[in-house]
């Protein structure tokens, strides 16, 4: 029987693929042999993206919800695997309530997921889950400045900017990089 990270990546390669029948099936396969909260998370997170491109909105912000819900038995997820799980399955969360015009909803998400984990990162992530979870941290931050660009905040949309440069300007990794030079360029 395949593991989870088998289920998991075969999940990950064909949600990247736009293959959201495969992605399906390999969500539902990890989440079948998930031991850990937050393995499910991810899971269902990879579960939502395939609804919601299928047009079934609602039932993927109800995934998303249950995955977050998995994460957050505490104030604060203490291992870096439950940290990655949440800030993806709030990052898609705001992502997708963004794609619904409903900006205010994705800002509110936005802002629980940078209060929470927005002081843990780092520009010299020492492992494989938090580089993930520093660049969805770096992605979140330049996610609400835009949405505050566009709701004309300019000031705040800057100070997003500002944070992405403080937290990530002596990154190595070329993800977190294109961060810092994106947000370097619209500050």
């Amino acid at each position: 029987m395949a593991s989870f990270d088998e289920h998991f990546e075969r999940a990950r390669k064909a949600l990247e693929d736009r293959e959201r029948v495969a992605a399906r099936a390999a969500c539902e396969a990890a989440l079948a042999v998930a031991t850990e909260p937050y393995q499910k998370a991810l899971a269902l997170d990879g579960l939502a993206d395939t609804y919601f491109f299928e047009d079934d909105k609602d039932r993927a912000l109800d995934l998303l919800d249950q995955a977050i819900a998995l994460c957050l038995p505490e104030d604060s997820p203490t291992d870096m695997g439950t940290s990655y799980a949440l800030t993806q399955s709030w990052y898609d969360k705001a992502t997708f309530l963004s794609m619904m015009h409903r900006d205010e909803e994705a800002l509110s998400v936005l802002e629980e997921l940078l209060h929470r984990h927005l002081d843990r990162v780092t520009d010299t992530p020492q492992s494989r889950w938090e580089l993930e979870f520093c660049v969805l941290v770096a992605r979140a931050l330049r996610m609400k400045s835009t949405l505050l660009l566009t709701k004309q905040q300019n000031a705040e949309s800057i100070v997003c900017c500002e944070e992405v440069i403080r937290h990530f300007g002596g990154a190595k990794d070329d993800r977190l990089l294109r961060h810092v030079a994106r947000a370097v360029y619209w500050r």
